[in-house]
């Protein structure tokens, strides 16, 4: 993340983090705002971050379907368009590790890696996490 904004970003999911035990429904304001006003000006890889967050807000909110789709999507748009943004894969596995269904989400994550280390064969820290996420899934 090089971008100006990528500071407002880690200001903007500190703060909705810390609303979203105590005021999830602010969380949700927080993240769809952000979402809505710099969507369409900001690099890919941090409005991945954004749906990313924005889907454990959803969760949050007992919205567990619309949290799903969105993760799914991610998913997809990361596969679709190779992104190989380590911030972006970094802040899906953490982020998913707080869900319900983290089980289901990790293992289309590490299948996501698994797909992209073999378009990157040559990127050590997608070999390092398809490596830990075979540890991980026995």
């Amino acid at each position: 993340m090089t971008s100006t904004y990528s500071a407002t970003l880690e200001r903007k999911i500190t703060e909705v983090f810390d609303h979203l035990e105590v005021d999830p429904k602010r969380a949700l304001k927080i993240v769809l705002k952000e979402i809505e006003t710099r969507g369409k000006k900001i690099q890919q890889a941090e409005f991945m971050q954004l749906k990313i967050v924005k889907a454990l807000v959803l969760e949050n909110n007992n919205r567990y379907s619309e949290a799903r789709q969105e993760l799914l999507g991610v998913l997809d748009e990361i596969k679709k368009n190779n992104l190989v943004d380590h911030y972006v894969l970094d802040t899906f596995l953490k982020t998913t590790s707080r869900m319900q269904e983290r089980e289901h989400y990790q293992q289309e994550y590490f299948k996501v890696i698994e797909i992209l280390h073999n378009q990157n064969p040559k990127d050590k820290e997608l070999t390092h996490s398809l490596y830990s996420g075979s540890l991980i899934n026995g």
